[in-house]
């Protein structure tokens, strides 16, 4: 049976933080070496997919890491300012074991969604709310094609749990790679993932 609509859900390539393991959402950081091969590496796996058009995170690393399949593929891009990262607010740029060996209870709080988000941050209601703002956008826009998002890991994790109507919360229900693909499919208006950080 034909989707009525494939999405392509791609996180990032690889930064400096994302490798140290340190919370960062608005903090505007570059590639590595690493993450700009992984965007190398996309091109194979997005192509055979065939997307009309990718809604992008207007982020440098999400537009480093779609610019090689964008230049391969010649689609149309849209920047899309709901698809920044969850702003982490006074946690942004730290490790996560700093953050939680300083003060544990806030932190457990936060995993367990006893507060709505990062002091000073986003509350994760406000990530979800702003990711199915844009599953909207492209499900009443698109039928029968196939479009690429390239984004971040909270903001993916979001979405994918409001697209499955999965329990959605701190603890990433679904631990997108940086650099991976992962494919959700529409059919008679229902999505389901049939790939998962390929």
């Amino acid at each position: 049976m034909q989707a009525d609509l494939r999405l392509l859900l791609v996180r990032h390539g690889e930064t400096e933080w994302s490798r140290e393991g340190r919370f960062y959402g608005r903090t505007n950081l570059p590639l590595t070496d690493v993450g700009l091969q992984d965007a190398q590496d996309l091109i194979a796996k997005i192509t055979p997919f065939a997307p009309s058009i990718a809604h992008v995170s207007p982020a440098l690393r999400a537009q480093q890491t779609v610019a090689p399949t964008l230049a391969r593929l010649g689609i149309q891009k849209i920047d899309e300012p709901d698809l920044w990262e969850q702003d982490y607010g006074d946690w942004e740029g730290r490790h996560f074991n700093d953050v939680k060996a300083e003060n544990e209870v806030l932190f457990k709080q936060w995993l367990k969604k006893e507060i709505p988000g990062p002091p000073g941050g986003e509350a994760s209601t406000a990530v979800r709310d702003r990711a199915m703002r844009v599953v909207s956008k492209i499900t009443d826009s698109y039928q029968k094609q196939t479009v690429l998002i390239v984004a971040h890991g909270s903001l993916l994790n979001a979405m994918l749990c409001g697209l499955v109507n999965a329990e959605h919360g701190p603890s990433w229900t679904f631990p997108f790679q940086t650099g991976k693909l992962t494919e959700v499919v529409f059919r008679n208006g229902r999505a389901s993932l049939v790939g998962f950080n390929r």
